[in-house]
């Protein structure tokens, strides 16, 4: 399973994270966040966190990051 999913809908893009974000790959997510968020402007963003286990500190800066920029 991909640790991080999206899905379109209505100008609402949902973000799913899944099982661990940690300093492992939390590059990966931050590249396909990046991606996603260039290839839509002007969107909602929804972080949904209800399948994520463990989250470290590289993830919530990751996260914050997003609400940055949105």
């Amino acid at each position: 399973m991909n640790v991080i999913t999206y899905d379109l809908k209505d100008n609402t893009l949902y973000i799913y994270f899944h099982k661990r974000v940690d300093a492992n790959n939390v590059n990966e997510i931050s590249v396909v966040i990046k991606d996603l968020l260039d290839k839509n402007t002007n969107v909602n963003v929804i972080l949904d966190c209800e399948d994520l286990d463990y989250i470290s500190s590289a993830g919530l800066r990751e996260v914050l990051k997003v609400k940055k920029k949105i």
